[in-house]
């Protein structure tokens, strides 16, 4: 209800008079149309004020109603959009159902195409067992025959490369002998019986102790002998001869073969004064003087020279080839011819005969030559495999 409802619509009671009512206890008919009109008269003052009241409270009511129907409006309004927006929301409810049925339906039957596909695979899981078990027995079966042809193998390719190996041994030890024999090379035979001992090793069988132990008795004699260096006195015999054509030639009068027969005219004595040598001696840096009375020295002509020098070289060719072929007879005399050739047709003023000389007798006195021990070992490994003793399985050390 509104504030300005009067709390009460009462008309108040007038008191009485008290002379009134000590005059008489019952009224008149006078005071009784009084009161009437008294009373119609106070209802019409009141009557304005309570028309007013009843607009007020009729306005405040209609105003209520009105803010009630506003309010109303807005609330069906919101109400209409909600039930839009729920109809919606139905819909993608109602559609994520049918979804959510149609997956679960496609999910049943994926379920039971597992199910059925579960039932197969049991099915074949049990023949593969089946089928896996006998194989593994056959594989078992094939496995211990496999090791069996292995072990017949091995037995086999043991005794075959026995064989092989001692065959390369003695190619090896054959090969040996002829380079000792043939060439004397004692480092070419030390390295081919090394890896003929080498190769025997790999094999690990008893008969062979004795062809081991000659072996190392060989390989011993052949390691105690001296090495020669073949290649370094080859380049020393070079050198030497290299050094030969640039030495100085003697002169004619130091060979009988090359003296020129002295004038029989007895030679004109001069008298020579001081000024006369002392003129000679300057012009002796200028030019050639002669002395007409002193002996004419011819000197080698340039053929000569050559012939001389060819001479000395193949005298030291014939070395270094009799050094190749290790014929020591042939070497020492190559050298020796070669030393007085040296010594003969080389001017002692010239200081580097000396040193050659030196070093020719210094090749000359290194041997190029040993005494080579007769070895056979070849033919011991040869015996050992006509023999047959590889038959038997041997043990071969990779």
């Amino acid at each position: 209800m509104s504030d300005n409802t009067p709390a009460s619509t009462e008309i108040p009671a007038t008191p009485a008079s008290p002379s009134f009512a000590k005059i008489s206890s019952r009224p008149t008919p006078v005071d009784g149309v009084n009161l009437k009109l008294r009373s119609n008269s106070l209802f019409m003052l009141l009557l304005p004020v309570l028309v007013v009241i009843a607009v007020a409270v009729l306005g405040n009511l209609y105003w209520q109603q009105h803010s009630q129907l506003a309010t109303l409006q807005t609330n069906t309004a919101l109400l209409t959009q909600q039930s839009a927006a729920n109809n919606g929301q139905f819909s993608v409810l109602q559609q994520s159902q049918q979804q959510l049925e149609q997956s679960l339906v496609a999910a049943q039957q994926q379920d039971q195409n597992q199910q059925q596909l579960q039932q197969q695979n049991q099915v074949l899981l049990v023949q593969a067992n089946a089928q896996i078990s006998s194989l593994t027995a056959q594989l078992a079966s094939m496995n211990q025959q496999l090791l069996l042809a292995q072990q017949a193998i091995s037995n086999q390719r043991n005794n075959t490369s026995a064989k092989v190996l001692l065959s390369e041994a003695a190619s090896m030890l054959r090969l040996a002998e002829q380079r000792l024999l043939m060439t004397s090379d004692v480092n070419t035979a030390i390295t081919l019986l090394q890896e003929a001992d080498a190769v025997l090793k790999q094999i690990n069988s008893p008969a062979l102790v004795g062809l081991q132990n000659n072996l190392a008795a060989d390989l011993f004699t052949l390691q105690a002998l001296i090495t020669i260096n073949v290649e370094a006195l080859y380049e020393k015999l070079a050198s030497v001869s290299a050094e030969v054509e640039v030495l100085t030639m003697v002169s004619g009068s130091d060979n009988p073969d090359f003296l020129v027969p002295e004038s029989t005219g007895a030679p004109t004595a001069l008298k020579q004064n001081g000024w006369i040598d002392s003129a000679l001696s300057v012009l002796s840096e200028y030019f050639v003087v002669t002395r007409q009375d002193v002996a004419v020295s011819p000197l080698l002509t340039t053929e000569q020279q050559f012939l001389l020098r060819k001479t000395i070289g193949l005298q030291l060719t014939s070395a270094q080839l009799s050094l190749l072929n290790s014929q020591q007879v042939v070497y020492d005399a190559a050298l020796a011819a070669a030393q007085a050739g040296i010594s003969r047709w080389i001017e002692n003023s010239d200081s580097r005969k000396i040193g050659v000389l030196a070093e020719l007798e210094a090749l000359r006195t290194s041997p190029i030559t040993n005494e080579i021990p007769a070895i056979n070992l070849s033919q011991q490994a040869i015996k050992l495999i006509e023999t047959g003793m590889f038959d038997a399985p041997v043990e071969v050390v990779p």
